[in-house]
């Protein structure tokens, strides 16, 4: 039995055919700062967050941006407002972002 790379559940043989494409869902970023004591933070919604990939695309998103962040509820947290940069970071990336709220 094969285990993926974090060793959490085992890989099927048809588990290629069950994947979706994530990369075609659309992916909305906003900035809000409601429950946040006033701060500033840019969310981005409707990414698989329990995918590698996207992990590691989340540590060159604090890495471009200069900024902590966090992962939680689905949803991927950084501080301060980079909207901007980050709808530029997922185009590249081949998402389909868009703007949220404002």
């Amino acid at each position: 039995m094969e285990f993926d790379k974090d060793q959490i559940k085992p890989i099927s043989e048809n588990s290629s055919t069950n994947l979706r494409n994530f990369k075609n869902d659309p992916v909305r970023v906003q900035k809000t700062k409601v429950g946040r004591g006033g701060k500033i933070v840019t969310l981005v919604n409707g990414l698989d967050v329990t995918s590698l990939e996207v992990k590691a695309l989340f540590k060159r998103m604090k890495t471009i941006c200069g900024t902590g962040g966090t992962i939680k509820n689905e949803s991927l947290e950084l501080q301060g407002d980079h909207v901007e940069e980050i709808l530029d970071l997922l185009r590249a990336a081949g998402y389909r972002p868009k703007r949220s709220g404002g």
